[in-house]
């Protein structure tokens, strides 16, 4: 018997059973004679498209990330990626309350409690996403760390298919602002996705500190976050 370390999946796959055992999660081999059930093969293939896919996304957004290759991000991310492919067939039409909407890439710190000004994405066409923001006041709306002289947020679009290996990421639109009382004027930001592929589109933003010219590294100092998801479809319009 041999414990699983960072994942807590109940399955099969090839000669390999998954399960738990008191309040542990084991690994074991198969017995020869042993046959999968359907739902048991349907487990293990979700297990390997979510596992496929998380590696996808943390590629494509590795420039935003700190560690793309850390073991606890790459289990949360297929954790959420199976939440979304077990959907019934009515809440996949849905992505206000996709799995991935929300999804913090730091979880020590939730963009959503670094930033408090009121963000509106939305897409303009089939291949346009708007990104607008209202004026704000940065000292009274953000939380940045001490010593902080401006902040940058970058939003970016990841595209990735459950269907097949293709992914895309957009080039980065970038929002700088001065860390001053000053009120910041209102902003509106585009995005593009000039591919008509269907997918799965993430519109994700990555906050950083900076202290006059200089980063302020370190995963507390750049949370991660999907704001928006978006599916295209085969005739490629967003929902």
């Amino acid at each position: 018997m041999a414990i699983q370390k960072e994942t807590e999946f109940i399955g099969t796959i090839d000669n390999l059973i998954y399960y738990k055992w008191m309040d542990k999660y084991c690994i074991r081999t198969t017995p020869k004679q042993m046959r999968q059930s359907e739902a048991t093969k349907r487990a293990a293939k979700v297990f390997g498209i979510a596992s496929s896919r998380s590696k996808i996304i943390r590629q494509l957004l590795a420039p935003a990330l700190t560690d793309p290759n850390d073991k606890i991000l790459h289990s949360r991310l297929r954790n959420a990626l199976i939440a979304a492919l077990s959907r019934s067939n009515e809440e996949a039409e849905s992505t206000a309350t996709h799995p991935l909407k929300g999804f913090s890439f730091n979880d020590s710190l939730p963009l959503s409690e670094g930033i408090k000004f009121p963000i509106r994405i939305f897409p303009e066409d089939s291949t346009k996403i708007k990104i607008e923001i209202a004026a704000f006041d940065p000292q009274s709306t953000i939380v940045a760390p001490a010593g902080t002289t401006r902040v940058q947020v970058d939003f970016t679009i990841a595209r990735f298919s459950f269907d097949d290996m293709q992914a895309f990421r957009s080039e980065f639109a970038t929002l700088n602002i001065a860390f001053t009382e000053a009120l910041e004027p209102p902003r509106v930001l585009d995005l593009e996705d000039p591919g008509d592929e269907p997918g799965v589109l993430m519109i994700v933003a990555a906050l950083s500190y900076w202290k006059d010219s200089n980063r302020m590294t370190g995963g507390a100092y750049q949370p991660v976050e999907v704001m928006a998801v978006y599916k295209r479809g085969r005739e490629g319009s967003l929902a």
